[in-house]
């Protein structure tokens, strides 16, 4: 109970602090969504990025020097999924951020549905359900600066610890009421039965077939395409859209 006063205290402490007129300069050139929000979206996702950039533990890896602007775009990236909201919530037990300076290798392999595995893939991120998400900043750089690109990786990690609050990493984020949990449930088998015939059938797709490797990574590319591709996934996964729309409060169609 004192931890949680502590932790509001401190955020409302932070939240009296001017940003730096830096940082929005730095958003608006980095990070492509940031051009077109509102005044009162972007005042929104600034203070929830002063309570990421504060409250966690940023680290270069592999010799990276991690500046100033590397952590705000990272944090901006991040604020995004909270945009639809008006508390102080900030992926609380998300504690470190390690940054390489390009994609990881992993050990072990990566089996989709229907598909081959594939031994040691090359990663441009990773979360872990203790309290740390691993990122490259390279794939950070050119997510979050190319409207184009159809994905980000930050979001992608962070949604991942949405799904997870649970204390499960299973594609079941926490919807606000028990029907609409099981609603997402039946939709993501059938989105997922869709997705895996449309890849079968050489279809472009609007969801990353990374989406086929379970539920947990159906989510996060889900996440994906609603924030970085919402116009698209609004018009060929409306259902899917829609769900998304209501976890997340947010319309992103305006990006």
């Amino acid at each position: 109970m004192f931890d949680l006063w502590l932790k509001h205290w401190r955020r409302r402490r932070l939240a009296r602090r001017p940003i730096p007129p830096t940082w929005s300069r730095w958003l608006h050139d980095d990070l492509w969504q940031f051009r077109s929000l509102t005044d009162r979206q972007r005042q929104r996702l600034l203070h929830t990025t002063q309570f990421f950039y504060h409250e966690k533990n940023f680290e270069g890896c592999q010799g990276l020097a991690l500046d100033d602007r590397m952590k705000v775009v990272i944090g901006g990236a991040a604020s995004l999924l909270l945009l639809g909201f008006d508390d102080d919530y900030c992926f609380d037990r998300v504690r470190s951020v390690l940054v390489y300076p390009g994609t990881m290798r992993l050990r072990g392999e990566i089996s989709l549905v229907g598909g081959s595995a594939a031994p040691e893939p090359w990663a441009a991120g990773v979360y872990s359900s203790g309290d740390t998400i691993v990122l490259s900043w390279e794939d950070v750089a050119w997510d979050c600066g190319n409207s184009t690109s159809g994905a980000n990786v930050v979001i992608h990690e962070l949604a991942h610890h949405v799904d997870d609050l649970d204390g499960t990493l299973d594609g079941d984020p926490p919807f606000a009421t028990s029907k609409q949990s099981r609603d997402w449930r039946r939709l993501i088998q059938v989105e997922r039965d869709r997705l895996a015939n449309e890849v079968a059938a050489g279809v472009s797709t609007v969801l990353r077939p990374y989406a086929l490797t379970n539920l947990a990574e159906f989510f996060a590319v889900a996440c994906e395409a609603f924030y970085c591709d919402a116009r698209a996934l609004a018009q060929c996964h409306s259902a899917l859209f829609s769900m998304l729309q209501t976890l997340f409060r947010f319309d992103p169609r305006s990006f």
